[in-house]
């Protein structure tokens, strides 16, 4: 398991995407934690069109037993001269 530990800032957290995915009935929660989340993050990176050390799933809930909620953060634009910036829901892909 690849695990980093990013501090979480202000334009991370307003810029957040919502994904609630479905579980499998035969799939446990820690199963889903080690094998799903790193296929999301690929598949985020694909669809999106970013390297994927710029998306980043922060959280994530299990709302009852058969769905997760996933807080997810992907970095537009990285520059080590200007913030971060986050693909929301008004940004153009």
């Amino acid at each position: 398991i690849d695990i980093h530990l990013w501090p979480i800032d202000r334009g991370m957290f307003e810029c957040s995407l919502s994904i609630i995915i479905k579980l499998n009935t035969q799939t446990t929660y820690e199963q889903f934690i080690i094998y799903s989340l790193p296929l999301i993050r690929e598949y985020l990176s694909d669809i999106i069109g970013v390297n994927i050390r710029l998306v980043h799933i922060y959280t994530f809930v299990l709302k009852n037993q058969q769905q997760i909620e996933l807080l997810i953060a992907i970095i537009r634009y990285p520059s080590r001269l200007r913030p971060l910036r986050y693909i929301h829901k008004k940004s153009t892909l």
